[in-house]
């Protein structure tokens, strides 16, 4: 009996020890169907791993490089994947050019070979491989000395008291047309003609220096055959022909500015008269002293120059331009005067001379387009351009002086540009 309790014992046992090892070896039951959740557990130690039975959280997917073929070079040679195209790069992108690529031409444009423009700077780069025209209207006043004519006063103690008079012109319309070609990358030919012309006019009535008691003093006559009128006229004249040919460059520095620059060759001529009649006086009853003057110049030089234009509201901006340059050429140069039907001087001359020449210009600017809009205020100025012969000794009636004064004009320029 006590034999048989001890084996039911020892029975027992070994049913509990063999039930435990047996569901100690059973796998794990599977989690519900559904998403598995992720349980968020704190790292403490470098590359430390999670309890038992902890889901890690679950992360984003490594970053693998975008899937396809290396790009082919225009020559067919192979290269690795392109870098993240930066602005202004000729690849990356979904533009149809095949200049560059197959992307977006500059950046964000659509193709540079047979795509549709240029990126951000399309319409910058619209302005090249075209035909370009200009027609500017110039309002100027020329500005010279030496333009006199006669001293309006007395003579009391053989030496003149009064006013000078002069011919000192005014302002005169004159164009300016230009035609050229611009290519891609901001060169250009530009060739242009310019015509201007200006003519002035003074009179000095016999009936008004007679109500003041005044003498006329011609300034002009030969000093040994007329001294003194009771009336004068005179007129001026001046033709100026310029043809340029300007080899420049335009390109954009920054958002808002435009710099040009160009060089090329000028070719001058400038035409210039004088003419003055006196009566009365020493002239006699009835008859006249005619005084007429010529100067002409042609001239071929160099000549450099820029402009620089500043955009401060949409399409308005302002602008400043400059050149400058040297012609060498021969000046022609001829005094005649007739005294009552009689030849008292008809000299001239020719000599070669060097003449320096400036502009300068400045004002407002409009663009929109293949349309550009400036009008603004210029001054040119040509160094000794105006030298004419001169007799101002009675002692020696073939003792030549000159008359010598630089040319200048000055004046409003509106001009419009158009690229077609």
């Amino acid at each position: 009996m006590r034999r048989s309790k001890v084996r039911s014992a020892w029975g027992l046992a070994v049913a509990v020890l063999f039930g435990g090892t047996v569901a100690r070896a059973e796998p794990p039951a599977l989690p519900p169907p559904g998403p598995p959740v992720p349980v968020v557990y704190e790292e403490t130690k470098p590359n430390a791993l999670p309890p038992v039975g902890v889901v890690p959280a679950a992360g984003p997917p490594a970053a693998l490089p975008p899937a396809g073929p290396p790009a082919v070079m225009p020559d067919g040679a192979q290269r690795s994947w392109p870098a993240p195209a930066a602005p202004g790069d000729h690849a990356a992108g979904n533009g149809a050019g095949n200049g560059h690529g197959a992307g977006n031409g500059h950046g964000a444009g659509e193709g540079h070979g047979n795509g549709n423009g240029h990126g951000e700077n399309a319409h910058e780069e619209e302005d090249f491989n075209k035909i370009f025209f200009s027609t500017e209207y110039l309002l100027l006043r020329p500005r010279r000395r030496e333009q006199d004519y006669a001293l309006v006063g007395s003579n009391p103690n053989w030496g003149p008291i009064g006013t000078i008079k002069n011919i000192d012109g005014g302002f005169d319309s004159g164009g300016r047309f230009g035609v050229g070609y611009h290519w891609c990358g901001g060169y250009e030919a530009v060739l242009q003609y310019t015509h201007f012309h200006t003519a002035g006019d003074d009179l000095i009535p016999a009936s008004e220096t007679a109500r003041l008691g005044e003498q006329v003093f011609p300034t002009l006559t030969h000093p040994a055959v007329v001294t003194t009128v009771t009336a004068a006229k005179a007129e001026n004249s001046l033709n100026l022909n310029l043809f340029d040919l300007e080899l420049g460059r335009r390109w954009q520095q920054g958002e808002n500015v435009t710099l040009r620059a160009f060089v090329g060759p000028r070719f001058v001529n400038l035409d210039q008269k004088y003419a003055a009649l006196y009566t009365g006086g020493d002239v006699g009853p009835g008859g006249y002293d005619s005084v007429r003057r010529s100067l002409n110049f042609n001239g071929a030089g160099f000549r450099a120059g820029g402009e620089v234009n500043y955009k401060f509201w949409e399409f308005f901006g302002v602008y400043a331009r400059g050149s400058a340059g040297m012609v060498v050429g021969q000046f022609r140069s001829q005094l005649k005067e007739v005294a009552n039907g009689s030849v008292i001087v008809d000299v001239s001359e020719k000599y070669d001379k060097l003449v320096p020449m400036a502009e300068a210009g400045f004002g407002v600017s409009f663009i929109k387009g293949c349309f550009r809009l400036t009008v603004g205020y210029e001054m040119w100025n040509y160094w000794g351009a105006y030298e004419a012969i001169d007799f101002s000794d009675d002692a020696h009636p073939a003792k030549p002086n000159r008359r010598s004064s630089d040319l200048g004009f000055d004046g409003l320029v509106v001009r419009a540009e158009f690229l077609f």
